[in-house]
């Protein structure tokens, strides 16, 4: 496996992981609301900027949930964005110009890179 290939497998199973990681927890969130679950797990407060949030006597599956959304949507809202360099200098990008993206695909999968006019 080239050092590219691996380059971009490893970053596609971080985000993975981190998509079930908080999948996961909000199915435990969820089972734990399921199985009845009820009693007060304490108070939260989160302050940004003016705006604030209280939760108050909340049950603890809504911790597990709350957590595991803000988990997935940390995910998804960094997008997928690679900037590595590889130990033969060469430089991995999802913001690169279209002509070095192809010329990457070309490099890492020995693929034919499609033909890219540029104005």
């Amino acid at each position: 496996m080239s050092e590219g290939l691996a380059i971009i497998l490893g970053f596609t199973l971080y985000k993975v992981t981190g998509l079930l990681i908080g999948a996961f927890s909000c199915w435990l969130g969820y089972q734990l609301f399921r199985n009845g679950l009820w009693n007060s797990a304490g108070d939260v407060t989160a302050k940004y900027s003016k705006a604030s949030i209280v939760i108050k006597s909340a049950a603890p599956g809504t911790f597990f949930a709350i957590l595991g959304a803000g988990m997935m949507i940390a995910v998804v809202w960094k997008g997928y964005d690679l900037n590595a360099i590889g130990s033969n200098g060469m430089h991995y990008s999802t913001k690169a110009p279209p002509a070095e993206v192809a010329q990457t695909m070309t490099d890492v999968a020995g693929a034919e890179a499609p033909k890219v006019d540029l104005p």
